[in-house]
């Protein structure tokens, strides 16, 4: 018995972009514009004093929970 391979078609390279230069990074799929200036979130300084309040807690105990109710 011999083996026989079956003939593999050659995948067309229409997937590499034609400026692509060997070591390039790859291309993301999700490139696209990009903003002149990403906008600045006032969420990010904001901060959790803990000495200003000092009743929170990390998670609620079990006073809290049973006193949960669901809508």
């Amino acid at each position: 018995m011999s083996l026989a391979h079956a003939h593999k078609p050659r995948l067309p390279d229409n997937d590499v972009p034609e400026e692509f230069e060997p070591g390039a990074p790859p291309v993301e799929p999700d490139e696209g514009p990009v903003p002149p200036a990403i906008p600045d979130d006032p969420e990010h300084d904001r901060i959790v004093n803990p000495d200003e309040t000092p009743d929170m807690k990390a998670r609620p105990g079990p006073s809290l929970a049973k006193d949960a109710v669901c809508p």
